[in-house]
């Protein structure tokens, strides 16, 4: 069964971002397309055959660092949206694909500290009235 929105595949996004982050900020486009295909692999054998990494379990000594990672593990879902969406604008024959390409990266470079801030401010928040 497919469970493209488990933990252990949020996780795996969150690794993917902890690693990518860098390289889209320096805009090295092929280390970091790299590393979303090497993400995507991962998703689809983590998809078809739950549990392969066992990245719950290894991180469970390390509470904070996952929800960090769970935070901002929903993001590579957003790459591979707007990656399909590039790709049937251009089946379709539009010919600026680019000013997507900028949208997405521009998006990115707002999302990945603001979900950051929130997770933050979500924990402190969470620990003040517990």
């Amino acid at each position: 069964m497919l469970k493209i929105c488990s933990k252990e595949n949020v996780l795996l996004g969150g690794i993917y971002m902890a690693l990518g982050t860098p390289f889209i900020y320096a805009n090295i486009e092929k280390v970091s397309g790299f590393l979303l295909l090497v993400f995507v692999l991962g998703l689809v054998i983590q998809c078809f055959k739950s549990n392969v990494f066992k990245l719950e379990q290894r991180l469970a000594s390390y509470p904070r660092v996952s929800y960090y990672l769970c935070s901002i593990g929903w993001i590579p879902y957003f790459y591979i949206l707007s990656l399909i969406m590039v790709f049937i604008l251009s089946f379709l024959g539009f010919e600026n694909n680019d000013i997507m390409g900028n949208v997405f990266l521009y998006i990115s470079y707002v999302i990945v500290p603001l979900s950051l801030i929130v997770a933050y401010v979500w924990q402190r928040y969470k620990k003040l009235f517990s």
